[in-house]
């Protein structure tokens, strides 16, 4: 139930946004998303249980467009999509979420990258943050809070491309 912000000035900054659109489902100052506009989300992850559930549980927060089985499939409609957000868990046949992290954040350089795992020792971590990810989450954290964080990693990486 921990996140690992790559940069948490940036990310504490942009808590207060996110926890209101995702309470209130309004845009906020600031916001790239008008009041009447979900982000898009890719979710992948190898179990179709957890895929599902997750689908389901950020459906009032995020129109899903996208659902993936391995690496392979995420990089491909991560490109073909280009969601706003692309919740990838890090252990999944054809290559992982790692080298998933890599190739959508050279193909798809506008989603907001976040990580999902089980996992959660200090390499893994700085692997998938050097690869692009903005943020590390553990798997069994709440509804409420990975709608919140992944609000947050979008306004991150927006602040952070706007920045460059």
């Amino acid at each position: 139930m921990h996140a690992h912000p790559s940069r948490p000035s940036s990310a504490s900054s942009a808590a207060a946004p996110a926890t209101a659109l995702a309470t209130s489902g309004h845009a906020t100052p600031g916001s790239p998303f008008a009041a009447d506009r979900l982000p898009t989300l890719l979710i992948a992850d190898d179990d179709d249980d957890l895929r599902g559930l997750l689908a389901a549980q950020l459906a009032r927060h995020f129109k899903v467009v996208a659902s993936a089985r391995n690496a392979e499939e995420a990089i491909a409609l991560g490109v073909e999509q280009q969601p706003d957000a692309a919740l990838i868990d890090m252990q999944m046949p054809g290559g992982g979420g790692l080298r998933a992290t890599r190739e959508l954040h050279r193909q798809a350089p506008t989603t907001a990258i976040v990580a999902l795992s089980g996992d959660e020792s200090d390499a893994d971590v700085r692997s998938v943050i050097a690869a692009g990810a903005i943020t590390y989450l553990r798997k069994g954290i709440s509804r409420a809070e990975l709608a919140v964080a992944l609000r947050d990693a979008i306004d991150v990486h927006a602040q952070l491309r706007g920045s460059r």
